[in-house]
């Protein structure tokens, strides 16, 4: 192998590399510029006015929720004797669900029983007096103050005794049971958990839970704008995500006071949202408290009215401009009152009749910003590095070691650069297509 240093070629090679970086970054700063100018094209078409219905909507999200669900729970804490339902269960409004233990409260309410015969018999001395003396109307009095007190007991205790059975509070089906036979549980003052519509968990609960789709709601946000647009009444449809079913509904009340919102993306402003309460009016079989759903709510209508796409007609306020197109095809501009504004269409009150044509203009703008044309500038000028750094840097020759024919042109030697090895040196050369592997030769110096 011989290895031709020729050092005399570093100080063009280096001058050469400079050159070539320079021009580089000079395309690359005329690509950006000449790049970043957009190209603006136009494009027409035409419509004709038409007659049908033009609905204008507000859109939000939210989730249903039945205010028939319940949640029951013992009113009387103890250890669960019986269960008689599971999930799944249908069950009908005082349906007994479960009881507890009532020997406890059985032993308080016959006490309070006893206590209430004494306090009567009490009573009864004091009206009639001792013998030979008057009635006093202090006695009567205390006496009777003791019997009222015993009848509140009694009634208290006749409640903790019928709080030891569970009965359902509405009719409906079983979602959960709380607690199995053996279980202790503790008692409730009030035996019912209803959903709320107008809280974020919308899920009752309590040892026994019931879901009821009579009556069903949706609750759903709408932005600050859209909200002022709703009032009570106003008719809506609903689309359940799970299914993508369509239920007709009606809005029931809007909060005066913004749901929580917070800022995306590193912004500091926030969006404002309320929230609405709509009652779904189809048929509420088969729906389930939770299920997410999109609600649109017809803000305003326009039947059997003329009406044009939204894109034909420009500017702001009830009177807006056309561009007419003539039956010669010569164009005016029309001024035109306009009503109810839909998502895609929109009311025209007067200026336009029936069957005839306006042009619409649609403007888009492309262009790449430059970035693709400095792109490639610094690539062509890659190319043109490493075409000079193969034009000037040193090159080796090799023989391959199992005594074959074929040479291959390097340009990199591992570790080390080809012009500067030394005479005796050895040196494992990549790129070598020998059989054999990486071929190991002995460098002499050349001239």
């Amino acid at each position: 192998m011989k290895v031709l240093p020729q050092r005399r070629r570093a100080a063009l090679l280096n001058s050469l590399l400079a050159v070539c970086l320079l021009a580089g970054a000079g395309a690359a700063y005329a690509s950006v510029g000449s790049g970043s100018s957009a190209r603006t094209t136009s494009t027409t078409s035409t419509a004709t006015v038409q007659k049908g219905t033009v609905l204008a909507t507000v859109s939000g999200s939210g989730s249903l929720v039945s205010p028939s669900d319940a949640g029951d729970s013992f009113v009387t804490g103890g250890t669960v004797t019986k269960v008689y339902v599971a999930a799944g269960d249908k069950v009908s409004k005082g349906e007994i669900l479960a009881e507890v233990d009532p020997t406890s409260a059985n032993a308080t309410l016959a006490e309070a029983r006893d206590a209430l015969v004494t306090a009567k018999a009490q009573l009864t001395d004091a009206e009639a007096g001792t013998t030979g003396s008057t009635v006093s109307a202090s006695a009567v009095a205390s006496a009777e103050a003791q019997v009222s007190q015993a009848e509140s007991t009694v009634t208290s205790a006749q409640a903790a005794v019928d709080g030891t059975v569970l009965r359902a509070s509405v009719a409906g089906t079983v979602a959960s049971v709380g607690n199995k036979v053996g279980d202790t549980v503790s008692g409730s003052s009030g035996s019912r958990s209803a959903a709320s519509s107008t809280s974020s968990s919308s899920t009752p609960s309590g040892f026994v839970v019931i879901t009821n789709p009579a009556g069903m709601q949706v609750t759903a946000d709408f932005s600050e704008t859209d909200a002022l647009k709703l009032k009570k009444g106003m008719g809506a449809t609903v689309t359940l995500s799970a299914t993508e079913a369509t239920l007709n509904a009606k809005v029931l009340s809007v909060s005066s006071l913004p749901v929580s919102s917070s800022s995306s993306g590193g912004s500091s402003s926030t969006a404002v949202q309320y929230q609405a309460t709509l009652v779904i009016t189809s048929s509420t079989a088969g729906l389930r408290t939770g299920l997410s759903a999109t609600v649109a709510v017809a803000t305003g209508s326009a039947t059997n009215a003329l009406y044009l796409p939204t894109a034909a007609v420009t500017g702001t306020g009830s009177t807006r401009t056309v561009t007419l197109v003539n039956a010669d095809g010569s164009t005016q501009t029309k001024s035109v009152t306009v009503g109810v504004e839909g998502s895609s269409g929109i009311q025209i009150v007067s200026g336009l009749t029936l069957g005839q044509t306006v042009r619409i203009t649609t403007v888009s703008q492309s262009g790449s910003g430059g970035f693709p044309g400095a792109a490639g500038a610094v690539a062509a000028s890659a190319v043109a590095v490493r075409a000079a750094a193969r034009r000037a840097s040193p090159v080796a020759r090799t023989e391959p070691a199992d005594g074959g024919t074929t040479a291959t042109e390097i340009t990199t030697v591992r570790s080390v650069r080809a012009a500067d090895l030394k005479p005796g040196q050895t040196a494992t050369v990549e790129g070598t297509t020998n059989s054999s592997g990486n071929a190991t030769t002995t460098v002499t110096e050349g001239g």
